[in-house]
């Protein structure tokens, strides 16, 4: 019983990893544009971001604000 489990798995994700191949090679998703535009001021403490450090510059992506009324903005 379990090795016929273990084999159903192994068919199903077979044809799961297939399928996301193909969806890969027809409908590809880059690549991405993106525009960066540098801010000299950002409001801080921030939560929910990323930080990229590239080349002694650091560049902040995403994430929100506590208003002054405590709301995330």
């Amino acid at each position: 019983m379990g090795e016929a489990f273990g084999a159903l798995y192994a068919v199903e994700t077979l044809i799961e990893g297939t399928v996301a191949a193909a969806k890969g090679i027809y409908d590809p998703t880059l690549p991405l544009r993106a525009k960066i535009v540098p801010v000299s001021d950002i409001t801080l403490p921030r939560s929910y971001h990323s930080v990229s450090i590239v080349k002694g510059r650091a560049y902040v992506f995403g994430g929100l604000v506590n208003d002054k009324d405590g709301s995330e903005v």
